[in-house]
């Protein structure tokens, strides 16, 4: 079939089809007679028309009526929707399992590097507000003391800026934590 051109194909097509007048349909069946590979293409041509009835009537015996085919789409679509939820189900309870997980996770970090606790007590309440002249060795030494008085720590520089430095820090650190203690609003950072 592949032999014979395309405006033959086409006409051998109308042929089958009746669509042809009395004049065209006398001058193919001279061709037919005439030319083998014309009338081969038009043996081949019935031949798959044919085969294509044939299968379009199997399909027609094999399906059911419209109401049936309905029901069939019906219950087709609530599966689907069935098997939609359980998924979208399945997602959520994943999501939630994962958030429980990475609090639980998070919380068990926190508390392994949490710093350990103080056997000194608490944080100093008083630091010195002047530092000691230096020892034998040229350090300067700032006690650190609780509110009892007591020396819990005590920081060694080797200069006397650095000292004072350290000791008015500590003295603003000790302000802002009574403020805090005491619930006074405080500025926490001056940067946007």
């Amino acid at each position: 079939m592949s032999d014979v051109p395309e405006h033959d194909q086409r006409l051998l097509e109308a042929y089958l089809d009746d669509a042809l007048s009395a004049s065209e349909v006398q001058l193919v069946d001279e061709r037919l007679t005439r030319e083998p590979g014309l009338r081969e293409a038009l043996v081949a041509l019935r031949n798959q028309r044919a085969i294509r009835a044939a299968a379009w009537q199997s399909l027609h015996e094999e399906q059911t009526s419209g109401e049936e085919l309905v029901r069939v789409m019906r219950r087709a679509v609530a599966r689907h929707e069935g098997m939609r939820r359980v998924v979208r189900g399945a997602r959520l309870g994943a999501a939630m399992a994962a958030c429980v997980a990475l609090f639980c996770g998070g919380w068990v970090i926190r508390s392994a590097w949490s710093p350990p606790a103080r056997v000194a007590g608490p944080l100093p309440s008083r630091v010195r507000h002047s530092v000691p002249p230096p020892d034998a060795a040229g350090i300067y030494r700032v006690a650190l003391t609780d509110e009892a008085g007591q020396v819990i720590a005590v920081q060694p520089f080797t200069k006397l800026e650095e000292a004072r430095r350290f000791a008015d820090d500590l003295e603003r650190y000790e302000a802002r934590r009574r403020e805090v203690r005491q619930g006074s609003p405080m500025l926490v950072s001056d940067h946007f």
